[in-house]
């Protein structure tokens, strides 16, 4: 019997982690009435989303002056901030006959500034009667110490931890056992596409990198994330024989990977062993990852992108969520994830890149090993969703 199930909190598919966690939960429930709510509508039909799920838009109260206006005075004299999450939401909130409402956010919970909305959405709904889960989840810890955080895990039928810092984090904050369930992220699961590769792209011996604005945000010391990358690609090409490419994961305007990789590139393009890998939706980009020997990563699914094609990365991280998966897969985040914030010489990332060339066979080794095991809970996450979905657990 199919059930209709809507996903919130998604930003659209130019992110293309958000696009390969729906793209992946779209075909684990294959057969379900699945509608999507998304900020960017457009950007989920150009990439791989369509003919997956239904795409509806989410209301974006400052898209109409009217409606701003209307809002701000409503917020003003009612002193609730409900009101925008009530028009925003509107397409779900008055919809009664949804079986589930799954908030796919992945991280979502990892930034305080977006927190008062997740758990506003989440209220509203609970309030009226539909089941919530929050899936394929990092959840930053220190955040469940605020009572409201906490509460408002508890309001969730289940969560979907993906990886155990997150998952021990949230029975530590009193949510019950048997709501909480650790599975890894159903990118794990993202099929991949290979295309025709560009000209300058060694296979099996080309490096992959990735760099984006929202890490350079979180560095300690101005400018240290791009001097550490500029030195990384610099060794790279100086002292070894393999060529780089430089991929986006996320080509939105105010956080578009493609400026500071554009920068690099631009900065070392005199050497012919460099290519700029163009835009393209979540399995194409996997299917130029699945081909490189090594991938620097800044951002979560382009590394899970890589872990999963068993091509050894290292991830250039800022929270939870680098760390826990990172841990998991190979029994800690040391030497497999830098952190931005502790970043203070420019040698940093290429003496850690050195410490995994070094490993590289045992990487490989473990990743062989241990990458159709995550595949299989992955999708034995799916089927717990489905079974939940469904009424059976």
């Amino acid at each position: 019997m199919s059930r209709k199930i809507v996903f919130t909190m998604h930003a659209g598919s130019g992110n293309h982690g958000c696009e390969a966690i729906v793209h992946s939960t779209c075909q684990m429930l294959a057969g379900q009435d699945i509608v999507i709510l998304s900020t960017r509508p457009w950007e989920d039909e150009k990439y791989s989303l369509g003919g997956l799920c239904k795409i509806k838009k989410e209301y974006r109260i400052t898209e109409s002056l009217p409606v701003h206006l209307f809002y701000l005075v409503k917020k003003l004299l009612t002193r609730d901030p409900m009101c925008y999450i009530e028009y925003r939401f509107k397409e779900v909130l008055q919809e009664t006959h949804y079986d589930m409402a799954v908030s796919i956010g992945g991280d979502n919970y990892c930034y305080p500034e977006q927190v008062q909305d997740l758990m506003l959405l989440n209220r509203a709904l609970k309030e009226r009667g539909t089941r919530t889960v929050l899936w394929g989840a990092s959840v930053e810890p220190s955040l469940l110490e605020r009572a409201d955080v906490a509460e408002d895990m508890k309001r969730y039928a289940h969560i979907f931890a993906r990886e155990r810092i997150t998952y021990e984090a949230l029975l530590k904050a009193g949510v019950e056992a048997k709501r909480v369930h650790l599975y890894p992220d159903p990118a794990f699961c993202l099929p991949t596409v290979r295309t025709e590769l560009p000209q300058g792209f060694l296979l099996g011996n080309t490096v992959g990198i990735n760099v984006s604005p929202m890490v350079m945000e979180r560095e300690a010391v101005p400018g240290m994330v791009y001097k550490n990358y500029e030195t990384l690609v610099e060794n790279i090409l100086k002292n070894t024989q393999m060529n780089v490419a430089f991929l986006s994961h996320v080509v939105w305007e105010a956080n578009d990977d493609r400026i500071p990789l554009t920068k690099l590139y631009e900065r070392f393009q005199e050497s012919g062993r460099v290519v700029m890998l163009p835009d393209a939706d979540c399995t194409v980009l996997k299917g130029y990852i699945a081909r490189m020997r090594f991938l620097v990563a800044a951002r979560t699914h382009a590394s899970i992108a890589a872990y999963s094609s068993q091509v050894p990365v290292l991830v250039a991280g800022y929270s939870v969520k680098a760390k826990g998966i990172a841990a998991d897969l190979f029994g800690t985040a040391e030497g497999y994830v830098v952190p931005v914030q502790e970043m203070k010489r420019p040698e940093e990332l290429w003496e850690a890149f050195q410490g995994m060339m070094e490993r590289e066979e045992e990487m490989k080794r473990l990743l062989q090993e241990r990458i159709p095991v995550y595949v299989t809970q992955a999708e034995a996450g799916g089927r717990k969703l489905k079974e939940i979905l469904s009424g059976k657990a």
